[in-house]
Parts: C-alpha cells; structure tokens; sequence
C-alpha cells in the first residue's frame, strides 16, 4: 500500500507535504481559470470586432470552440464554416470518447482489484489475466488522446490564421512560442484582440461576417 513514511517522509511532515499539495494543485487550477478567462475576452473582442455573432459563446466550455472556430474561419477575410464544425465536432467527440474511457477505467480497476484479491486469497500467482479488464477501458482513452491531438492540429492551424490577421508580422514567432508553450496562445490572444485586422484581398465587404 503507498505510504508516505515509507518513501522516507517523515511523519510530522505529512501535513505540510500534503498542504503543499494542495496548494500547487488549487494554484494550477486558478492559473487554468484565469487563462481560459483572458482567451475568452481575447476571442470576445476580435469576433465583436468582425461583426461576427455568437461572441458570447466565447465564455462558455464546449461552445468556446464555435466562437474561436469562427473567429478562424473569417480570419483572412473570407467567410466559411470549417473550423468553427471540425473544432466543436472533435471537441464534443473527445470529451465523449474520454468520459466513457474514464468511466471504464474506473470500472476495470474495480473488477482488476477484485480479480487480485480473489487471487491472492487462493495463494496463486497472479498474472497479466488479472487486469484484463484494463485493456478496453485503456484502448478507449488512447483513442481520445489521439482524437484530441487531431483538435489541437487543427486548433493551432485556426491559431495561425488569427495571428496571420491581427498580428502578420509576428504570426510565426506567436504560433511557434505558442505551440512549444500553450499557455501563452491564451495571453496573446488577449493582447492582440483590439488589432486591427489586416486582409490581403478586399472581401471583408462581402465575407457575411454575422453569420
């Protein structure tokens, strides 16, 4: 069984080993919050600024991903509807595929720790059949994994187009700092979304921006 004490903490410690845990945990969750909440003002301000509807949408999970989906489709100044449906789309199938994952995972662990026991109790060995009931739930969330690589490709190339649009002349250094670290993409789209956006043709008058 995991013991503290037996990794060599010693027992007066615990509390503050586990204290700092908590604290690193809660710090890297407020620091999620506040990034999700500077993207969403970013994402707010440049579709408010190309007459783009559903800006509010940028505030909420799940339907964030039609905001910035748009926000990238209009972004070289031409209407379309392929990333706001390919990013809600792999969005809404990752986090199903994952739940359900997550879901059998749990249960497969149950079954496994069972399985062990009962094993155990008849003095056996035990062996790779015990946590077979592992596999399906395994295979389930690495296919989610892969789902959710195949959204942030498609995320980033939504990414380029944006910064190609209000920032050109720093798009590949934004997009490259952005991929090797992503928690700054949040940050520069809030610094970036009062830019004026730049098109290099004149359909801007003809893209139909609220739809």
């Amino acid at each position: 069984m995991f013991s503290l004490v037996k990794m060599g903490v010693d027992p007066s410690q615990i509390k503050t080993v586990v204290s700092l845990c908590f604290i690193m945990v809660a710090l890297l969750v407020l620091i999620a919050f506040v990034l999700r909440i500077i993207k969403a003002l970013g994402v707010y301000e440049m579709t408010k600024t190309l007459g783009i509807k559903s800006k509010w949408f940028a505030f909420f999970p799940i339907f964030s991903s039609v905001a910035f989906g748009k926000l990238g489709d209009c972004a070289k100044g031409r209407a379309i509807t392929f990333f706001r449906k390919i990013l809600l789309i792999l969005n809404l199938l990752y986090l199903g595929i994952f739940i359900v994952g997550l879901f059998s995972f749990f249960l497969g662990t149950v079954d496994t720790v069972f399985a062990a026991d009962k094993v155990l109790y008849k003095e056996l060995e035990i062996t790779k059949d015990v946590a077979s009931a592992l596999v399906l739930p395994t295979v389930i969330l690495c296919i989610s994994a892969a789902v959710y690589l195949i959204y942030r490709i498609f995320y980033y190339i939504a990414l380029w187009r944006i910064f190609s649009a209000f920032v050109p002349g720093f798009a590949v250094a934004y997009i490259i700092l952005s991929v090797i670290l992503p928690f700054l993409a949040p940050v520069f789209i809030f610094l970036i979304r009062k830019n004026k956006p730049f098109f290099r043709n004149n359909y801007q008058s003809n893209m139909g921006l609220g739809e």
